[in-house]
């Protein structure tokens, strides 16, 4: 039964719930179930617009998710328009909510719940995850792709306490540093690196991040050099300093957008010098960064233009 704080979330408090449920499709499910549980809990709803329970049972979720601060993920599957994932999962009723972890399905409940029962869940499943580093360092890595890097490196170094030759952990905080434009604090943590992780393609990357900052503190007033690109926005010798001093700063995406600003204008400018350190930028971060991943998609439509 629901009690009377649950339909005054309901009704009420949940109307200031930070962000919506990602809906996920057949194509989705791999990345935003299976590996994303490999960093934190993902909590699956299953649900129909013909349920009411389901609309009664969504947004106390939703409340009782963001409530215990990133701990879990949620996403919901619409069973009407992705069968094959209800079939595949035996979902027979509705609502019915799986939680994920390390790419299994490890509980779950079918039915709608009290607000307080929905907590009594968390909290029993919060005991099923793996306290690990490993599970720190991906929510430690997902804190740096949003640019959060306070919160990062805290984690990073949770991570190195306990481990201090960890080398994601380590590379973690120098990227971290980077972000924040902190280049001694930065050199200092890779070189705890261990000579013999050296010729790893991680430590290669973060020695390339780490050159490109010391390029990027050279630019000098960035003000001045924006102010030069307003009166003339063909100056791609400014435009490519600009780019550097920002990736020096840790404001990836803004620096990869001036860079394909130029190639937009000429690809191939000084023998496609921006197209070369575009791919700096792209080595630096790592082919799975996000920021990477889109600007492959757009440098490779700007080749067949």
């Amino acid at each position: 039964m629901m009690k009377d704080e649950d339909m005054q979330i309901f009704g009420h408090a949940l109307q200031e719930t930070p962000a919506s449920p990602k809906p996920v499709t057949l194509e989705s499910f791999q990345k935003e179930v299976m590996e994303a549980s490999l960093s934190r809990p993902v909590l699956v709803d299953f649900w129909a617009s013909w349920c009411a329970p389901c609309r009664q049972l969504a947004p106390l979720l939703e409340k009782a998710v963001n409530e215990e601060q990133e701990t879990f993920s949620l996403v919901t599957i619409n069973v009407d328009e992705e069968p094959e994932i209800a079939q595949q999962l035996r979902i027979q009723s509705l609502p019915t909510v799986l939680a994920f972890v390390k790419g299994q399905p490890v509980d779950g409940f079918t039915g709608l719940l009290s607000f307080q029962e929905l907590k009594a869940f968390l909290a029993k499943l919060k005991d099923m995850i793996p306290h690990s580093s490993e599970a720190l360092l991906g929510k430690g890595e997902e804190k740096l792709e949003k640019n959060e890097s306070t919160e990062a490196l805290q984690i990073f170094t949770e991570v190195l306490m306990k481990e201090p030759q960890n080398l994601r952990g380590l590379a973690g905080m120098v990227r971290g540093y980077l972000q924040q434009g902190d280049l001694v604090k930065a050199k200092g943590y890779y070189t705890l690196i261990p000579s013999s992780e050296q010729e790893h393609e991680l430590v290669k990357a973060l020695k390339k991040s780490i050159e490109l900052a010391e390029q990027g503190q050279q630019a000098g007033d960035l003000s001045e050099i924006c102010q030069s690109l307003e009166q003339d926005p063909l100056n791609h010798d400014k435009r490519l300093v600009l780019a550097k001093a920002l990736f020096a700063q840790g404001q990836s995406q803004q620096a990869v957008e001036e860079l394909l600003t130029i190639l937009t204008y000429d690809f191939q400018w000084k023998d496609q010098q921006a197209r070369t350190e575009l791919l700096n930028f792209m080595e630096a971060l790592g082919p799975s960064h996000s920021v990477v991943i889109n600007a492959r998609k757009r440098l490779s439509t700007l080749v067949f233009i």
